[in-house]
């Protein structure tokens, strides 16, 4: 039977969901952003009991997100706001943790009364005419018959 610690600090519930995850056989890379997702919640809304974190919590996290966030990127650009797909993959990462977290501490999900992210939708790839692939294919043989020894 679940029963529920007094004092469930986000942290630690965060390393043993993570744990899980690995577990259960989630690609690392995915368990690590996860990590980073969660990780930055609770930089924003401190470590606290997470079953006092509320679903307005939540949405001044992600709006934090949307609109004062500044990533750190690879390439040292530091310009720019995340865009709609990245706040939603951070809502999905919340929404994995907290559905986790209510089955097995039995509480209640802050995550109900989140809307979703809007995401724009994308523009369909055109695939590849005939002819664009046989000229693949004929740079391939071309390619292949290069001679590197000279």
């Amino acid at each position: 039977m679940n029963h529920r610690p007094q004092v469930l600090n986000s942290i630690n519930v965060i390393n043993c969901f993570l744990q899980y995850k690995l577990a259960d056989g989630l690609w690392p890379a995915t368990v690590f952003n996860y990590e980073r997702d969660l990780k930055l919640s609770v930089k924003h809304m401190g470590d606290r009991d997470i079953g006092q974190i509320t679903s307005a919590d939540l949405l001044a996290f992600l709006n934090y997100l949307r609109s004062e966030y500044v990533p750190r990127r690879i390439t040292g650009w530091e310009e720019g706001k995340l865009s709609d797909t990245t706040i939603y993959n951070f809502y999905v990462s919340l929404s994995a943790f907290f559905t986790s977290a209510i089955t097995e501490f039995d509480m209640p999900n802050p995550m109900k009364k989140v809307p979703r992210p809007r995401v724009a939708e994308e523009a369909p790839v055109e695939p590849f005419r005939r002819e664009e692939i046989e000229l693949l294919i004929k740079s391939c043989e071309i390619c292949a018959k290069a001679d590197t020894h000279r």
